[in-house]
């Protein structure tokens, strides 16, 4: 996924500002923060949003029951 709007935004923000989420510690909370404030600005080296990257590892995550 590329450009992000609704409803996938509002998806990603509860994702990754959940309480689990937030105790394992796994993403840096001025990372997230940043690419919250400004989503469809970041890309990872095969053009991919950085931010639905963070989504799908969040996904992954709970899908295997890690916290």
């Amino acid at each position: 996924m590329r450009h992000l709007d609704e409803p996938y935004l509002t998806m990603l923000r509860v994702a990754l500002y959940r309480p689990k989420a937030k105790e394992a510690e796994l993403l840096q909370p001025l990372s997230v923060e940043i690419l919250r404030s400004r989503p469809n600005d970041h890309r990872t080296r095969t053009g991919a949003n950085s931010f639905w990257v963070l989504r799908v590892l969040e996904m992954y995550l709970q899908a295997r029951g890690i916290s």
